[in-house]
């Protein structure tokens, strides 16, 4: 399991990736029905991941993590050429496994702009 971080205002944004191997990886969009993120290495399509997931819930001004547990599906990877050298490989993953309470606080999260594509 790798930990990436994406940050906005001084919030972390936590993705934490699991299934045979290791991988180090970054999000860059999230929404309640899967996520976009960049990884150091090809994951095959149609892999599933147990995706543990950090979010800052902003309470009184200060930013308190939150996590959420949840499985998804790679429907996408592509190698791109941009200025990710280390992390080459764009991963799109479905969340087909999510509980309410999870789907509702990942909303709250959205809803709030604590999360944004950079």
């Amino acid at each position: 399991m790798v930990t990436a971080q994406h940050t906005k205002e001084q919030c972390a944004f936590d993705v934490s990736l699991e299934f045979p191997g290791e991988v180090s990886s970054l999000s860059q969009h999230v929404s309640q029905s899967g996520m976009l993120c960049r990884t150091s290495k090809k994951i095959k399509e149609l892999t599933v991941l147990d995706i543990r997931l950090e979010l800052p819930i902003q309470e009184s001004g200060d930013c308190q993590p939150q996590w959420v547990m949840c499985s998804g599906v790679v429907v996408h990877c592509e190698k791109k050429n941009e200025d990710f050298s280390q992390l080459p490989y764009e991963l799109t993953i479905f969340f087909d496994r999510i509980s309410e309470r999870d789907r509702n606080l990942l909303e709250k999260v959205i809803e709030n702009n604590s999360i944004s594509q950079p």
